[in-house]
């Protein structure tokens, strides 16, 4: 007979220290965030999945043309929005993997991580197995001019319930 298995959500937090941004009266540099490295230790069970969730407001598009502090064009009638500067495209490449270099998913979009993303489940599935607590490096690089990720990876794990 098999042991009963129960859910757990492991939080990796990504970049927490960008909510500080403002609130002393300085600003962070967020080039120095367009990259990075955050290593945590899963605990030992069936990974199924992972999803993320941002702890910035993410802004329509409106919204984030006025963030960007441009004019509206004044050459062109009717038009609100910024001369060159209507869409913010950006891609933050995601790449997790264990301490042995082997790829838990794919390289993938952080957008490939939320949970509207993934209607089904909620989260992007997975299936790896955790043979014991195994460390996890999740490496990431912003292209574009997006807000650096700041957040928390969700990682949801059937780990095994035994009775003592």
């Amino acid at each position: 007979m098999e042991n009963p298995v129960r859910k757990i959500y492991h939080r990796t937090k990504v970049n927490p220290e960008l909510l500080e941004h403002g609130k002393t009266g300085s600003n962070v540099d967020f080039a120095s965030f367009s990259r990075g490295v955050i290593t945590d230790v899963l605990p030992k069970g069936k990974l199924r999945g992972i999803y993320f969730l941002s702890f910035v407001k993410e802004l329509d598009t409106w919204s984030a043309i006025d963030y960007q502090g441009q004019e509206p064009a004044n050459d062109l009638p009717n038009e609100k929005f910024p001369l060159g500067k209507a869409f913010i495209c950006s891609h933050t490449n995601i790449r997790i993997e264990d301490n042995r270099s082997y790829l838990i998913t794919e390289p993938t979009d952080l957008k490939d991580y939320k949970k509207e993303n993934n209607h089904e489940k909620g989260y992007k599935p997975v299936d790896f197995e955790l043979k014991e607590n195994e460390k996890i490096i999740i490496s990431y690089e912003l292209f574009g001019e997006d807000f650096p990720p700041c957040g928390e990876f969700i990682f949801v794990i059937d780990e095994e319930k035994t009775c003592q």
